[in-house]
């Protein structure tokens, strides 16, 4: 099941820093590539306070229109060892996936907009290149 994913290690996702998550700004956009029909992970968000407590999850919704896919969004569990001061440390976090249709082409734009434990909202923006070669 989706929810249930543990993630043994970040890949370069989203960096993570002690007392909160760190990304982009809306202006800056992550670049992502799909084969028709393929799902890819645009993001795993979460945090940790510097005394190795987790923060709870962001609460992230999309916040503009979808052409050519789907986004799910899961509830997971992470383990990591990025922290020097933490290992091992298991933190809650939610995954964002996109979806293409298996007729889609072209591009595609997720826009997310993800609030922080502490109310700090920001916006995310994917732009999705949609091609029959993609890059997984």
């Amino acid at each position: 099941m989706w929810s249930t994913y543990r993630w043994v290690s970040l890949a370069a996702v989203l960096l993570f820093a002690a007392g909160g998550s760190t990304g982009l700004s809306a202006e800056e956009a992550k670049v992502r590539s799909v084969a028709p029909g393929a799902e890819v992970r645009l993001a795993v968000l979460g945090s940790m306070k510097s005394n190795c407590t987790p923060n709870p999850p962001p609460d992230v919704r999309v916040s503009g229109e979808i052409a050519e896919g789907l986004v799910r969004i899961a509830a997971a569990k992470m383990t990591t060892s990025r922290f020097p001061n933490c290992p091992d440390a298991e933190l809650p976090v939610k995954v964002v996936f996109y979806k293409a249709s298996s007729t889609a082409s072209g591009s595609d734009t997720v826009k997310l907009e993800i609030e922080e434990y502490s109310g700090k909202v920001r916006e995310q923006r994917y732009d999705i290149r949609i091609e029959e070669e993609a890059t997984r």
